[in-house]
């Protein structure tokens, strides 16, 4: 079953509770979590301001032309978990032709 949109099972953030957004952190491949406009891995305990792709895997690029402005990378579903594998998102490589980062996502 995949995970749910960003925030859906949050709990409520005016309690102080995190949401769970479907997103793994770039450095440890955590579970990114949200409360207002902080960002944070729920593993490492990374945190940003602003959008999940400031930690986790939507927001790695390339430095070398011409992939630097391509989504080579992204959060997604874990299509076939395993033993050695057990996590719900994992950071997977292509799928996605978007030659321009979306808006918003924070991607140079």
């Amino acid at each position: 079953m995949p995970p749910p949109p960003d925030g859906q099972d949050a709990a409520d953030e005016a309690g102080g509770g995190w949401a769970i957004t479907p997103h793994a952190c770039r450095a440890c491949f955590g579970r990114i979590l949200r409360r207002g406009a902080v960002v944070r891995c729920a593993d490492c305990g990374a945190m940003a301001t602003g959008e999940p792709a400031a930690l986790c895997g939507c927001g790695l690029s390339l430095a070398a032309e011409p992939l630097r402005t391509r989504r080579l990378f992204r959060c997604a579903a874990n299509p076939a978990p395993t033993p050695a594998c057990r996590a719900e998102i994992v950071i997977a490589f292509g799928d996605e032709p978007a030659t321009v980062p979306p808006p918003g996502s924070g991607i140079p």
